[in-house]
């Protein structure tokens, strides 16, 4: 199993134990130090793996100039190959690097708003419009690559629903009517401001380790 996704699977499973399992209870905010070096963790994960994008591009950019220097038929052949998987990289990054930035907006919007004593961040973040602004950046992004490039794709639905999966199906219809509070409660039922933080973090990781699949898969062409 990639090393990312562990954590993730880690992450995911701590914070959902953590926001479920006392429902009745006073939520109680964890304090900073206790999770702040985790969130490193994860923010550096999520960094190599942007770090890992880039150098894609570079490696590519890099061939391209090789083979624009030799003019026989099969150089030009190449040049025009790589020209087009640079077109194309380019394009999906863009498109990718808008929406996990949402993510992490989301993640700034929960550190930098005050939340009221008591309040989970279920509460807190069902009086944010921006969390809309997230789910349709993440819909948009997979509608995209499902239409253009279905071939790199992995899973078929987005990150904002793929949750739906794992649910018994009376659960599941419960929270798919309104999927933007079905997506809020599954995430972040009674989680503190901290846990909300963390698990914001773990779906941009996700999210960005998705995005390096299939950027692997281009440069392998």
């Amino acid at each position: 199993m990639n090393k990312y996704l562990f954590i993730i699977l880690i992450g995911l499973s701590l914070t959902d134990i953590s926001c479920k399992a006392n429902q009745t209870k006073a939520i109680r905010p964890v304090p900073v130090y206790k999770t702040k070096s985790f969130h490193q963790v994860i923010n550096q994960a999520t960094w190599a793996l942007k770090y890992q994008i880039d150098s894609g591009l570079v490696i590519i950019k890099d061939s391209a100039r090789v083979y624009y220097n030799n003019h026989s038929e099969h150089s030009r052949k190449k040049h025009q190959h790589l020209i087009n998987k640079i077109m194309r990289y380019e394009k999906i990054n863009q498109v990718l690097s808008d929406a996990g930035s949402d993510l992490y907006k989301l993640a700034e919007l929960l550190i930098k708003k005050a939340m009221k004593e008591n309040e989970s961040a279920q509460q807190f973040l069902e009086k944010q419009s921006y969390i809309r602004v997230v789910l349709k950046s993440l819909n948009e992004c997979q509608r995209y690559l499902q239409d253009k490039y279905p071939q790199y794709l992995e899973h078929s639905n987005s990150l904002s629903h793929r949750y739906l999966k794992t649910l018994p199906d009376k659960l599941k219809k419960r929270l798919s009517k309104n999927p933007v509070n079905g997506f809020i409660e599954y995430y972040f039922s009674n989680a503190s401001k901290q846990e909300a933080i963390k698990t914001v973090y773990l779906l941009e990781l996700q999210f960005f380790q998705e995005a390096w699949d299939i950027f692997q898969k281009i440069l392998k062409e």
